[in-house]
């Protein structure tokens, strides 16, 4: 289900949609950790040529910060159309826990 929302999402914003505030706001933020972590992850199943492989959680937290530390703190402070929320933060960290789950539920059923 949420993987059918995704495509729905971007292609109905990039024709001038508009959502409920929070969704237009937070979704694209809760959804980047996902997206991003799961082109690493096929990555580096390729990579590695083991099917089974998985991204640890100290890998996510990594992302997770560095992900919030570039887009909350670093680039707020050099480019003006960028502007920090701790709200972003919040959901860059629901989306890292979401691909945490799902990637468990992989793990569970290979």
């Amino acid at each position: 289900m949420v993987g059918l929302s995704i495509p729905f999402f971007f292609i109905a914003k990039s024709k001038g949609v508009t959502f409920h505030p929070i969704i237009q706001g937070y979704f694209s933020d809760f959804l980047a950790l996902p997206l991003m972590l799961g082109v690493i992850l096929l990555a580096m199943k390729a990579y590695t040529k083991d099917p089974t492989y998985q991204l640890s959680v100290a890998k996510v937290v990594v992302a997770f910060l560095y992900i919030s530390i570039v887009f909350e703190w670093i680039l707020p402070l050099y480019r003006e159309h960028f502007h920090s929320d701790v709200w972003d933060v919040v959901a860059y960290g629901m989306g890292a826990l979401l691909f945490l789950w799902i990637q468990s539920i992989g793990k569970r059923t290979t």
